[in-house]
């Protein structure tokens, strides 16, 4: 048991830190994009970072299995360049045991993913698609800086506060000039929605209204103490997407699509197994060789088996496999290639040795 810990630790260590190198840099790529269109008008820049990391759940459903790979690759690469494992096996440890002891972190792993999987990833999408429709909600007067004439509505409005509230909803010292021509000059405002339609409007509270200009005849100035001027028509509802469903959601449903999706939460988490039975035999290196000698070959290897599993989900998904045919045959073809790559030179060599003998 020692000795398995030992191991886990080697393979834990770096397949964390692989993962997080992965995932942040997934998340560097989507937030760029996501910048370009909150500066193009999109949306509150500084809404996006919590928003990004509602989605670190469902990156790490692909970013785990790869951190776990090249974990095991790196961590008994290095034990075997440092001989480490070869006084293992001098002492009597298998093969076997060695493979029964990397089951230790891919059960570990596997059970995280499940968790993930079934309850955090829906949950965190759930949260995200809300926050992606306040961020669609909102309106130039959501983004109004204190002490700046700012353009607001479609209309080319133009708008200046004195002072804001922390939620940009509660204003001070308000100054409008509307596209119709009309002025207004108000002590204090806010924006209210109406719970009947989703509408929403800018409240203002006793100030006074221009319109019309002196040379015509249709000047007028009127004081109020409460004015309301409609904003919006009504605020974005939260998309549903399939991967925002929960998991009883999608066991619950007749859907196809929504017993794909099902599917592939319960049996993808199997990919640490294949990840597993991959790694091992070529995390095997001589002394004299690099550690990172076959990391290149592993990663095209998983990478081909998840292109191929990803595109049988969506075969599956879209009715052009039956939904009995599933992913699992695909991940139990990987884990049976990865056994003979092992096995059968060993029965080869078995073989060669009983004909010399």
């Amino acid at each position: 048991m020692i000795i398995a810990r030992y191991l886990a630790r080697q393979i834990i260590a770096p397949a964390l830190g692989i993962t997080a190198i992965i995932v942040f840099a997934t998340m560097s790529n989507w937030l760029r994009s996501w910048l370009d269109d909150a500066i193009n008008g999109g949306g509150a820049s500084g809404q996006l970072m919590v928003i990004i990391l509602y989605y670190i759940p469902l990156f790490l459903q692909e970013a785990l299995p790869f951190g776990f790979l090249l974990g095991i690759l790196i961590g008994y690469g290095r034990l075997y360049s440092e001989l480490e494992m070869t006084s293992l096996f001098a002492c009597g440890y298998r093969y076997r045991q060695l493979v029964m002891a990397s089951l230790i972190p891919a059960g570990m792993l596997m059970a995280f993913m499940w968790f993930n999987n079934l309850w955090l990833s829906p949950w965190s999408q759930q949260q995200a698609q809300k926050a992606w429709a306040d961020q669609a909600s909102l309106s130039a007067y959501d983004l109004l800086t204190v002490g700046r004439f700012m353009k607001v509505g479609k209309k080319g409005d133009v708008m200046y506060v004195g002072e804001l509230s922390n939620d940009n909803q509660v204003m001070e010292d308000i100054f409008m000039a509307t596209s119709r021509g009309d002025i207004f000059r108000s002590q204090s405002g806010e924006i209210q929605t109406d719970e009947s339609n989703g509408a929403r409007y800018l409240i203002l509270q006793d100030g006074v209204q221009q319109s019309g200009t002196l040379e015509a005849d249709n000047f007028s100035f009127t004081a109020f103490g409460e004015y309301g001027y409609k904003i919006a028509e009504k605020r974005v509802a939260p998309k549903t997407k399939r991967e925002s469903l929960s998991s009883w959601q999608l066991a619950q449903s007749e859907r196809r699509q929504d017993k794909a999706e099902l599917q592939w939460r319960l049996l993808s988490p199997f990919n640490f197994i294949v990840a597993m039975m991959l790694a091992v035999p070529l995390s095997r290196v001589n002394p004299r060789q690099s550690k990172f000698l076959k990391v290149f070959p592993a990663l095209i290897m998983f990478a081909v088996y998840t292109t191929v599993l990803s595109n049988v989900h969506r075969s599956v998904r879209d009715g052009r496999l039956p939904l009995e045919f599933g992913i699992w045959w695909v991940q139990l073809v990987a884990i049976a290639v990865c056994i003979l790559v092992v096995t059968v030179p060993n029965w080869w060599r078995w073989f060669k040795f009983r004909e010399r003998t």
